[in-house]
C-alpha cells in the first residue's frame, strides 16, 4: 500500500509545488492546467516504469468525483480490493 500511496501522492505534490511557484503570474485556469499536466505526466512515468495501465477516462472521473467530494460509484471496500490488487501488480512489476 505504501507503494500505492507514493505513486498517487508524488504527483500531487509535484504539481503543488510547480502550481505555487506560477500562481504569482498566472491565472487561475493556467495555474490549474499546470498541475493537472504535471500530475499526469508524473503518473504516466511512474505507471510505465511499474508495467501498470489503467483506464484513463475512468481514472480521471475518479478524480473529479473526489475533487468535487461526490459518492464514489465503488464502496470502500470495493476501492481497497481494487488498489490492493493495484499494489500486487506495482510489486511485481518491480520484481522485473
Amino acid at each position: 500500500m505504501k507503494l500505492t500511496k507514493t505513486l498517487l501522492v508524488a504527483p500531487l505534490v509535484a504539481g503543488a509545488l510547480i502550481g505555487s511557484a506560477f500562481a504569482a503570474n498566472d491565472s487561475k485556469d493556467d495555474v490549474s492546467y499546470s498541475v493537472g499536466y504535471t500530475m499526469g505526466q508524473t503518473l504516466k512515468n511512474q505507471m510505465d516504469q511499474s508495467n501498470i495501465s489503467t483506464d484513463n477516462s475512468e481514472m480521471i472521473n475518479g478524480l473529479k468525483d473526489g475533487i468535487n467530494e461526490k459518492k464514489s460509484k465503488l464502496t470502500d471496500e470495493q476501492m481497497q480490493n481494487s488498489m490492493m490488487e493495484f499494489q500486487k501488480q506495482a510489486m511485481a512489476a518491480q520484481k522485473k
